[in-house]
């Protein structure tokens, strides 16, 4: 468990900074009144619960532990670091003891055995959560996912992507969203994206909640990174970091399921743009050509994706897209070959949690509506 010592002034002046005049006062306000509370909130990191970890373990089942640098969890990680003094990267703490190599090895393997297991497949379902969220909580929404789909055990494989996206509670779990979304983008680049360049002339659905869209979206090409969480990672990884691998061509078709997309146009956006103008289509990235649809809920219950007030929503790491997809036709102009489709999911009054959208009447006619055999 940590907690925060003292507060990011800065990030919070730019905060103020971004509010339209009309709002300043009245947000400045609430910024000074949570201010005390956060300097006493503590957040956890998202490890592996259970004995099982990163594995090929079950028939149609793999499971992938990734830490916030998009590193798999080794099978035997617990064995080779004190796990007293792990240290939140896996990367610290295995160049610590000397065995970079193994950290990396592993991964080599893993996925090479992970193209063999699927050769014979033809549908690949990867599950991927949202910030805040651990181990058993996702594990459980997942199940709810598979409990509506037609699974042929033969035919089809399922990828269990557990990822850190940090847990609070309280007033913790508002404060770990900065660094949340940028680890979203550093697994979608080195943990999603080496596991689809292992996958060829596919069926690919991947089925995300919240924060999880970003993973989806940073899979696809790399994202812009906020300037100091860039600066801060290449100073530590160096070439590891700077030097990434392209999502490659591999005759897949792709499909994204994005249940309450904790996301903006800004998560379409290239790092070198003129301005931050969603209207802007040539702040826009390109994507890779293997996604072909993006199916995301829209939901005004959400006072997660709404943060409390509804034009916070496209403030401090936008997350619209989910809350009503205003937007949406800047990326339907420039991301011409793909085809979004938006599903209100407002109807039953729901929160954020990743069951609640698995729940709803909708979630089953949407992925079907995706191609995926249900239940």
């Amino acid at each position: 468990m940590n907690c925060y010592s003292h507060l990011n002034i800065t990030r919070m002046k730019n905060l103020i900074l971004l509010l339209n005049t009309k709002h300043k006062q009245i947000i400045t306000s609430i910024i000074l009144i949570i201010s005390s509370l956060i300097l006493s909130g503590c957040y956890s990191y998202n490890r592996p619960i259970l004995a099982s970890t990163t594995s090929l373990n079950k028939l149609s089942v793999t499971k992938i532990f990734a830490d916030s640098n998009g590193d798999y969890y080794p099978s035997n990680w617990r064995e080779e670091l004190n796990t007293d003094k792990v240290d939140s990267k896996l990367y610290l703490s295995y160049r610590d003891v000397g065995k970079l190599n193994e950290l990396d090895d592993f991964k080599d393997e893993f996925l090479k055995d992970f193209k063999d297991k699927i050769r014979s497949k033809k549908n690949i379902y990867i599950l991927i959560h949202g910030y805040n969220n651990n181990e058993l909580v996702a594990n459980k929404a997942y199940n709810e996912i598979l409990s509506n789909i037609n699974i042929n055990v033969d035919k089809d494989e399922i990828v269990e992507l557990y990822w850190d996206g940090l847990t609070g509670s309280g007033v913790g779990s508002a404060k770990i969203w900065f660094n949340a979304t940028g680890y979203s983008q550093m697994v979608g680049v080195f943990a999603l994206r080496p596991l689809l360049n292992e996958i060829n002339n596919k069926n690919i659905f991947l089925i995300s909640h919240s924060r999880g869209a970003s993973v989806v979206l940073s899979s696809m090409s790399d994202p812009a990174w906020d300037d100091d969480f860039y600066r801060d990672t290449a100073q530590m990884l160096g070439s590891r970091f700077i030097e990434t691998k392209p999502l490659e061509q591999n005759n897949n078709i792709i499909s994204s399921i994005m249940l309450a997309p904790a996301i903006g146009n800004i998560d379409f956006y290239k790092q070198k743009r003129e301005d931050g103008y969603p209207t802007n289509l040539a702040n826009y990235r390109n994507l890779n050509t293997q996604l072909n649809n993006i199916y995301l809920t829209t939901n005004r219950s959400d006072n997660i994706l709404k943060k409390g007030f509804k034009f916070l929503a496209m403030k401090f790491n936008p997350t619209n897209l989910g809350f009503d997809a205003d937007g949406i036709e800047y990326l339907e102009k420039f991301y011409d070959k793909i085809s979004f489709k938006k599903i209100n999911f407002s109807k039953e009054k729901h929160g954020h949690n990743f069951l609640s959208y698995i729940k709803n009447k909708e979630f089953k006619t949407m992925i079907e509506n995706a191609g995926i055999p249900v239940n």
